[in-house]
Order: C-alpha cells, then sequence, then structure tokens
C-alpha cells in the first residue's frame, strides 16, 4: 500500500512538474490600455489573445492601431463587460478590423445607438453563464460574477478571474460593491478596479475577500467625474498602485509566479478631483526623476511624462531643502 501511495505522489509531482513548466515557457501579458474615461485590457497568452472592453469611441483608432503593432491578426475571445460607450465603442472597431472567434457579452438589451452597432457586428456570440471557465492556451479564464440579480447595467458586468500558473487576475468592469461583496472564490493578484474608481466601486468587506497585492485604474485624466475616488484609494494604499490617467499604459508580464510591470508603481493615492485642483492652483511643477523646479508655462513641463511630475504650492526656499534645484530657463 505504501508502494503505490508513493508511486501515485511521485506521478502527481511529475505531471505538475510537466504542466508547471509549460506555464514558465509561456508568454503572458496584460495590457492596461490609456483609453481615457473607459476600460480596454489586451490579454496575450502564447500568442492567444482576449480583449476585455474596448473603451470610448474617440479611443477606437488607437485601441486598433496598439493591436496591430502588436501582429495580432485575430481574437480568440472579445468580452464587452457591458453595454456602456466607454466600454463597448472600441470593440466596434475591433470586430470591424480582426477576425475573432468567440465575443462574450452579458444577456440583456439596452436602447442605444453603439448597443445597435456593435451587436450588428457580433458573430459567434455566447452569453457565459455562472463559473463558466475558458482555456487561452496556457492560461484560463472563469466568469465568477454577477451572482445576484442586477439593479443597473453597471451591475450586468461580466467579471471574470484569469489563472496564469500560480497567479491570478481580477477585471469585474463597471459593477459596483453591492454586486462585487456577493462573489466568492476570488482572491487575485492583480485588480483592474471597478467602475473607474468610483465611490460605488469598492467597499471593505469585497477589498478584504479580493485581497491583491496590486491595483490598476483605467479613467482619464482630469475626467469629468472625479474619478478615482478618494475612499476608494483610502482602501487601495497598501498595495502597488498604478494609474493610466498618470501612466499611460500599464503592461504588466509574468512567468506564473512573479509578475513585473513596465512601470514603477505610481502610489499617486490622491483623487482625481483633488489632482486637477492641485494641477490648475500649484505654484510650482516639479521633475521627481531630475529634480527640477518649474513654473507650470515653462516648456520643459510640455516634455515631463505624467508620472515624474510634482504639482506644489511648496515654497521655492522648501523645495530647495528637499533636494530640488530651480530650472535654468523659466527661474522660479
Amino acid at each position: 500500500m505504501k508502494k503505490i501511495l508513493s508511486i501515485f505522489i511521485i506521478f502527481s509531482l511529475f505531471l505538475y512538474g510537466c504542466v508547471f513548466n509549460d506555464v514558465r515557457s509561456s508568454i503572458f501579458e496584460m495590457h492596461i490600455l490609456n483609453v481615457g474615461q473607459g476600460l480596454c485590457v489586451l490579454v496575450n497568452c502564447d500568442n492567444h489573445f482576449l480583449l476585455y472592453d474596448g473603451g470610448p469611441a474617440d479611443s477606437s483608432s488607437y485601441v486598433v492601431s496598439y493591436c496591430k503593432k502588436l501582429g495580432i491578426d485575430n481574437f480568440d475571445y472579445v468580452i464587452a463587460s457591458h453595454y456602456d460607450s466607454d466600454h463597448i465603442s472600441g470593440l466596434v472597431g475591433i470586430l470591424n478590423v480582426f477576425d475573432v472567434s468567440c465575443v462574450l457579452d452579458p444577456d440583456y438589451q439596452t436602447d442605444s445607438k453603439i448597443y445597435r452597432s456593435f451587436k450588428n457586428k457580433v458573430q459567434n456570440e455566447i452569453h457565459p453563464s455562472l463559473y463558466d471557465s475558458y482555456d487561452l492556451s496556457n492560461a484560463s479564464f472563469e466568469i465568477v460574477g454577477p451572482v445576484i440579480h442586477p439593479e443597473d447595467d453597471n451591475d450586468q458586468s461580466l467579471c471574470i478571474r484569469i489563472t496564469f500558473g500560480k497567479t491570478h487576475y481580477f477585471l469585474c468592469g463597471d459593477a459596483s460593491s453591492r454586486s462585487l461583496e456577493a462573489l466568492e472564490e476570488i482572491q487575485s493578484d492583480v485588480y483592474v478596479v471597478s467602475h473607474h474608481g468610483s465611490k460605488y466601486s469598492v467597499s471593505s468587506s469585497f477589498f478584504k475577500k479580493l485581497d491583491p497585492s496590486c491595483s490598476i485604474i483605467s479613467c482619464g485624466k482630469n475626467n469629468i467625474y472625479g474619478h478615482p475616488d478618494q475612499e476608494v484609494l483610502d482602501l487601495l494604499k497598501n498595495t502597488d498602485l498604478y494609474r493610466t490617467d498618470l501612466q499611460n499604459e500599464i503592461i504588466l508580464k509574468s512567468d506564473g509566479t512573479n509578475i513585473d510591470f513596465n512601470v514603477e508603481p505610481c502610489q499617486s493615492f490622491i483623487s482625481g478631483e483633488k489632482l486637477e485642483e492641485d494641477q490648475e492652483n500649484c505654484q510650482f511643477i516639479c521633475n521627481k526623476n531630475s529634480k527640477k523646479i518649474h513654473r507650470p508655462d515653462c516648456s520643459g513641463v510640455q516634455m515631463m511624462k505624467e508620472e515624474n511630475k510634482l504639482y506644489t504650492n511648496e515654497s521655492k526656499e522648501d523645495l530647495i531643502k528637499r533636494g530640488y534645484n530651480p530650472c535654468q530657463m523659466c527661474d522660479p
């Protein structure tokens, strides 16, 4: 009996090793595109592609161009989380240009022009059921929500949990905290924050259940809603935070165990509303890398990456004490 048990354990470890080695030799990337006030997430596993949402209309050509530059010919899956225009407008362009094997979208209808345009382009459509699972080469994803009867369109959002090796990634469109609190078995390493970080998107009980190490917010710079909200940002403070409004595209790569990003965490836990206020009223804009102090109208500011900008009303003297030096061009 002990011999049979030993053989079984060895065989199980062998199978696990084979699967894990397959994962280690795979390519896994996730691109959170900077579509402004919207959402578009591109997943690549071994040149098999999934697109979750496509951003608003004014980003459609950018999304198509971005995918073409990556050499994409066809998508295994295109997922519309729900039918708001800032999530599906860009998908119409994708469906016009690329072959798509399968479109996953929620089973409800809405009365909008962009919804009709989207539906007119859709082929091979599936309304997935809760806990349906799909393979993407050596990655997979599961439909984990919604699990309660939605009260509005945002809560119709298809929530998915992607698994690659030992790592997990959670995407949930515009789902509200009420809807998200009902989800089970969702612990993930990376959380693409719901509804652009609105105040209705995250609760402490949901966030505790999710327990991510990294959070990514897709929202527009100086958007009219003030996203992301300060209450949400306060909940995210123990995670590595990335923001498209401050850092452009966010790209991560994984070997199934480790996750690496194309940029360092911005760790800017300032709401969109406060950030816009600070930008409009600041006395100086400093470059965090070069440690230069600039006037807001200095030409050097235009060349700075957003994530390197420090908007401040500190005095020049205090900034110099902190290691900053005045720009020689604008002489602040």
